[in-house]
């Protein structure tokens, strides 16, 4: 939770040891980035997560390892939604069942929106601030763009229902061309949209 009374709390204690966690925005990206892809298998993203997060390899059993990535995942990362990794008896992952979301944003596809908002808002070049801007600041910052940012506008039309009833074809064209344009790649427009 972000707070403005404390600083953040960038360390993890595993086995009695405090172990410090890289949580530069782009780290965590990258973290986010490998979760989603779908070529690596489960137990391999903890080990990965875990290496690229404390910038060492653990020497602990797999299901601690598990529990630590679980642990740094929903308490530093993710905040509201949560990605565990559970194991079967065997120590096998257990099969996920994904969600149906409509997604706004990516982060990936929209990073050319967002690093143009965070320039034209806050003077901030995020290429700039790579190893430095801290995770939560950078989500700080993403949530309060102002409306007139690119990556908010693009949101915008993302979300905009489509106008209903006679005289409102003009508006409902142009909307279209604009979803269709700004769509993210996993989006389907159907025609109601």
């Amino acid at each position: 939770m972000f707070s403005l009374a404390y600083r953040f709390n960038d360390s993890i204690e595993i086995q009695g040891v405090q172990h410090d966690i890289d949580m530069s925005f782009d780290n965590v990206l990258r973290v986010i980035e490998m979760l989603d892809d779908e070529d690596i298998q489960p137990i391999r993203k903890v080990t990965m997560g875990l290496e690229m997060l404390l910038d060492k390899k653990l020497k602990c059993d797999l299901q601690t390892q598990v529990d630590i990535f679980n642990e740094i995942i929903e308490t530093k990362v993710y905040t509201s939604e949560k990605e565990k990794i559970a194991l079967d008896r065997n120590g096998d992952p257990m099969p996920v069942v994904k969600e149906e979301n409509k997604q706004v944003y990516s982060i990936k596809h929209d990073a050319e929106y967002i690093f143009s908002s965070f320039k034209q808002a806050y003077d901030i070049d995020l290429i700039e601030e790579q190893g430095r801007l801290h995770w939560d600041k950078f989500r700080a910052y993403l949530i309060g763009l102002p409306t007139d940012t690119k990556f908010q506008q693009v949101m915008d039309i993302r979300q905009r229902e489509m106008p209903k009833g006679k005289g409102n074809e003009k508006e409902r064209k142009e909307l279209k061309k604009l979803k269709e344009l700004y769509a993210l790649p996993s989006q389907n427009l159907e025609e109601g949209e």
